[in-house]
């Protein structure tokens, strides 16, 4: 008799869907954090600006001179003929409620401290301009998820915009603690003491801050392996407006004091030469495996070709006036844009150019899926030469050709990634790379692809420091510390 079938999910199955279903929440929670941090970031934009500083010094003014209860106060709203206003929450004058008693990290730093029982892996310490949020994909994150999922503990050190914003601390378990850096730089010993119990600690800065000048000093002084991970061009980035805080004079202290200095690419390799670093490896982005599945159809209308994009879009490095020139060209294809963003005032984009906004990076491949052709169509300046981006590998991972302005492909993809200039060129790249369809095309891409994972950009920074390559091995000798 045959065996009744149970009316019970197996439980691989089950714990499976069970992790699906916390990911794809932690996804969206993820996805919620970032759009609020884009709106902190473009509100800390404008009171930065001049007029804002300037309506700013104003209305503080005329409190001074007429404070609401006051007869001056009184006579000047029966003038405008405005009803009293209310008065503002206290949190609010203070600039936020900053409720660090509630959310103290610190203690969670010693339980992961605690928790680290493999003292003989190095301890990790992030200093990063970016949460850690999955959704975001940035190499801080990934580096951080990647090193946790080999046990070593990490202390993930994240800039904020207000003193109210709390990372949710929810890797505990994982052996990721996540703290403010405005804290970590009002009790830098606390950060700098922690995991002494490992005879290997390695803090990686991933930018050039000079509030950190302080911290970094007391990581070397403490015998930490200081890395300094150069992710991008940043005095070209503070040109544009996007790192006000940049300062040459302490990114060339950086560099010449770090016990090992990566960058993304070639060209910013090249730039820490420039700045007076001769040792500088290499160490690309990469990719998350998984996501490159296609969990649910997201089917589109296709054109004659259909390219895409998704990410950033923005106008500091995307190409708009490229990619709307492209598609007035061909109406017969479709373009399609996910991301944050539309298009600068001054240009109109055909109907043959498509904006489906933000989507969750689960769905992202399925939107692919539909694209003959996956884009970079960044700017053909300095800013973008410095960048790796990571579509492109996600691409190559779905199994895409790619098309590129203004970056470089990686190294060993030229095969699959075409690098171009203006529209002519952008057009042809994308007709050729369109025809190469095949099965076996497509294989290669994805096996070069496979070569680019998270886990082998983690292997190849921590391969480099436990060989002591660079400064390494003579931080060590000086603080008589074993590998």
């Amino acid at each position: 008799m045959p065996t009744e079938t149970p009316s019970t999910t197996p439980p691989d199955r089950e714990s499976r869907a069970g992790d699906l279903v916390r990911e794809r929440l932690r996804e969206q929670r993820d996805l919620a954090l970032s759009e609020r941090d884009a709106a902190l970031r473009r509100l800390a934009e404008i009171e930065a600006s001049a007029g804002y500083r300037l309506l700013a010094l104003f209305w503080k003014l005329m409190r001074r001179l007429a404070p609401p209860d006051s007869w001056r106060g009184r006579l000047y709203r029966r003038l405008r003929g405005a009803r009293p206003a209310a008065s503002a929450p206290e949190s609010f004058e203070r600039g936020g409620n900053d409720d660090s008693v509630a959310n103290d990290p610190w203690p969670e730093l010693y339980a992961v401290e605690e928790q680290a029982t493999a003292t003989h892996l190095p301890a990790v310490a992030i200093l990063s301009t970016v949460w850690l949020l999955e959704s975001e994909g940035q190499r801080p994150t990934q580096l951080a998820l990647e090193l946790a999922r080999r046990g070593l503990p990490v202390a993930f050190c994240y800039w904020r915009w207000w003193p109210h914003e709390w990372a949710v601390q929810d890797r505990i378990d994982a052996g990721i603690v996540q703290i403010p850096i405005d804290l970590v730089l009002a009790h830098p010993e606390r950060l700098v003491r922690a995991f002494s119990g490992h005879r290997q600690r390695i803090a990686i800065v991933a930018f050039p801050h000079p509030d950190l000048f302080a911290l970094v000093a007391a990581l070397h002084a403490a015998g930490w392996i200081v890395v300094y991970d150069v992710l991008d061009d940043w005095e070209e980035f503070h040109r544009v407006g996007q790192a006000v805080w940049y300062d040459e004079p302490f990114e060339r202290h950086l560099l010449t004091g770090a016990d090992a200095v990566f960058a993304v690419n070639d060209v910013l390799a090249e730039r820490v030469r420039e700045l007076g670093r001769d040792a500088v490896a290499v160490v690309g982005n990469g990719f998350r495996p998984g996501l490159e599945e296609v969990f649910s159809p997201r089917p589109l209308a296709r054109g004659e070709v259909t390219a895409g994009y998704f990410g950033y879009l923005a106008g500091a490095w995307f190409d708009w006036a490229l990619l709307a020139a492209a598609a007035r060209q061909r109406p017969d294809w479709r373009f399609y844009l996910i991301g944050y963003g539309g298009s600068p005032a001054e240009i109109t984009l055909p109907e043959n150019v498509v904006l489906l906004g933000k989507q969750p990076q689960h769905a992202l491949a399925a939107y692919a899926a539909n694209w003959d052709v996956a884009l970079v169509p960044f700017k053909p300046e300095r800013l973008a030469a410095g960048a790796d981006p990571i579509k492109t590998y996600e691409y190559l991972a779905m199994g895409l050709p790619v098309v590129v302005t203004g970056v470089h492909p990686p190294p060993g993809s030229e095969a699959f990634v075409t690098r171009t200039e203006g529209v002519d060129g952008f057009l042809a790249a994308i007709a050729l790379a369109a025809r190469h369809q095949g099965a076996d095309a497509k294989a290669a891409r994805q096996r070069f692809a496979a070569g680019c994972t998270w886990a082998h950009r983690a292997d190849a920074m921590l391969d480099a420091i436990d060989r002591g390559e660079q400064r390494v091995a003579e931080k060590r000798a000086l603080m008589r510390v074993d590998r």
